[in-house]
């Protein structure tokens, strides 16, 4: 068998977090300077005014407050790296704030992965999973959130990866849901 080295995708998202807030920010500044700028002169000056501008800052305010506390929570560990390393012995998968993931070849014949959405309350999240099964049950899982875990770009990186890999060791690769016989 020929051996191929070690790969290794390595990625910090800092940006993410920067620029999602920067955006909220500006919104936060702006609801201000209309609130405190523009409703003021364009309203009647008076009691109208300020009530009208006052409820304006309240309630975008806060909503742009909350949003941008929001991002800050969600986006909280992007600042750190986070790996994917594929060999011919095994797969790692190393994201903050979750457990190291690894699996050794010779443990698994086949690699599902697949798109899910997982739905919360305040949003939808895309995740990648990817499921290692032994004679058609699964044995070890690992889901890759999309923007947080790895960008799009490194997720289809992996994709290709797992694929390559999977044929180089002998084994069955499934990108989508595979759909049980009846």
């Amino acid at each position: 068998m020929i051996t191929m080295s070690e790969v290794i995708i390595t990625q910090k998202l800092t940006s993410k977090k920067y620029v999602s807030s920067i955006c909220c920010l500006s919104f936060i500044i702006l609801v201000f300077y209309i609130g405190l700028g523009v409703f003021p002169n364009v309203i009647e000056p008076g009691i109208v005014a300020a009530l009208a501008s006052t409820l304006f800052i309240l309630i975008l305010g806060g909503v742009s407050i909350f949003f941008l506390f929001y991002l800050l929570w969600r986006y909280r560990g992007t600042g750190k790296v986070r790996t994917f390393s594929i060999s011919d012995e095994l797969i790692k998968i190393m994201v903050p704030k979750k457990h190291n993931f690894q699996i050794n070849w010779s443990n698994f014949d086949t690699i599902q992965m697949y798109k899910h959405i997982s739905r919360s309350q305040l949003a939808n999240y895309k995740i990648y999973k990817i499921n290692f099964l032994l004679n058609n049950n699964i044995i070890q899982d690992v889901d890759i959130e999309l923007s947080v875990d790895f960008s799009k770009g490194k997720c289809k990186q992996i994709r290709s990866l797992l694929n390559q890999y999977a044929v180089r060791m002998n084994k069955e690769y499934f990108w989508g849901k595979r759909r049980k016989k009846k």
